[in-house]
């Protein structure tokens, strides 16, 4: 088991007060995270339970994070074709 000094917690300090690089982190992983979510839901034409399964989380993850991340699942969705 690892044991934390309080010379390690220092060190670890500036990148949570919110050092540029930490913030950048957020950022580009923000960005990753999206563009995976986009990825699922178009190719599985808006079905979130679909995409969800695709990227191993669950319906109800799915959903927070589209809605989190404000992404307009409904317009992904094709359209039925009446017979």
């Amino acid at each position: 088991m690892t044991t934390v000094e309080s010379t390690d917690r220092d060190e670890i300090r500036p990148a949570e007060q919110g050092d540029g690089e930490a913030h950048d982190l957020k950022r580009v992983l923000g960005e990753i995270e999206r563009d995976l979510i986009l990825t699922a839901l178009r190719e599985s034409h808006g079905n979130k339970a679909k995409a969800a399964r695709a990227l191993g989380i669950t319906e109800r993850l799915m959903g927070i994070r589209v809605k989190r991340l404000g992404i307009d699942w409904r317009g992904l969705r094709t359209r039925r074709k009446n017979p």
